[in-house]
């Protein structure tokens, strides 16, 4: 069990814990490490693990989930790893139904499952839409394959990965120029090192899954069910794809095409979907912003310094 966390909200953080305290697997089955990613506040100083006889929190200097998730590998020996974000509540059983996963489906390398949402007010209608964008994910059947579909794979909440697979990964991960960024970092928003964790584990043999036993409740704060974080995530999440795609030779849809957009723009102002409009020219931003620094990079490697100030 990992868990990657920066500068953690008190009371989720807690929640966090606490429903690992209430799993039904016995705590000596299992350990926990709290990886504290370069926070204000050292983690020690508010939380211990004293309950665990396995768990220990450890510090993490280089900022971002990449680097902490890499660490987390490092500092474990289960063959079965397990990621909780520090504003998740796993049901009781999770461990024990990861387990059970795990020994039916062999062949599986990384999965996850059922994510609720937990939100402290209610989301406007706007964005419910894009609500999977926020690791809320309902999951009504089985699915998995062993070819690289985004339908399949996880989110970074409660992802459940074989240590084999995580040790190519972290390998890697940190030497490639472009998978260390692919995660948050600070305030940054980009994501998909879940996606290349899961495309890693078929390019590998194995496949990827989502199952609705495996349960969750991801808490989701005021500030971001708004329209303004949802468009800077969907900016990031369109960034990430193009260099997940760029990677793995992987080809996702275009947002939109750009002579397109003064049609559509007429469109969903008369019918009264401007949001829609908003995130289509976001995701079209965080396209064209990748594609501009994939061709600086395939152009001249020295560009690859760029990344270090990438914000999103």
């Amino acid at each position: 069990m990992i868990i990657c966390t920066h500068n953690p909200v008190k009371e989720f953080l807690s929640k966090t814990l606490e429903g690992l305290k209430q799993q039904d697997l016995p705590v000596k089955e299992w350990e926990l490490v709290v990886v504290d990613n370069a926070s204000d506040e050292a983690v020690s100083k508010r939380w211990n693990l004293d309950w665990h006889p396995n768990g220990r929190i450890i510090t993490e200097p280089e900022l971002g989930l990449t680097p902490a998730r890499v660490r987390g590998i490092r500092e474990t020996s289960a063959d079965l790893l397990i990621y909780v974000d520090d504003d998740m509540i796993l049901d009781p059983d999770y461990l024990s139904v990861a387990l059970s996963i795990s020994d039916e489906y062999p062949f599986l390398g990384i999965w996850g499952g059922n994510l609720k949402g937990g939100f402290e007010v209610e989301p406007p209608q706007t964005i419910m839409r894009y609500v999977e964008r926020l690791a809320v994910r309902e999951v009504k059947r089985e699915r998995w394959s062993n070819i690289r579909l985004w339908e399949t794979t996880p989110s970074g909440a409660g992802m459940v990965l074989r240590r084999v697979i995580a040790e190519e990964y972290a390998n890697e991960a940190l030497n490639h120029p472009l998978k260390k960024f692919l995660s948050r970092k600070g305030d940054s928003l980009s994501s998909g090192g879940e996606v290349d964790i899961a495309f890693k584990a078929t390019g590998m043999g194995f496949g990827s899954g989502l199952f609705p036993q495996l349960s969750a409740t991801h808490l989701l704060p005021a500030h971001r069910l708004t329209e303004s974080y949802m468009l800077r995530l969907q900016e990031a999440n369109a960034f990430s794809g193009m260099v997940i795609s760029s990677i793995y030779g992987e080809g996702i849809p275009v947002a939109e095409k750009p002579s397109l957009i003064p049609l559509r723009k007429l469109i969903h102002i008369f019918t009264g979907k401007s949001f829609r409009l908003k995130m289509t020219l976001a995701a079209l931003r965080g396209q064209e912003r990748a594609m501009a620094l994939l061709k600086e990079i395939e152009e001249n490697e020295e560009a690859l310094w760029k990344l270090h100030s990438l914000r999103l």
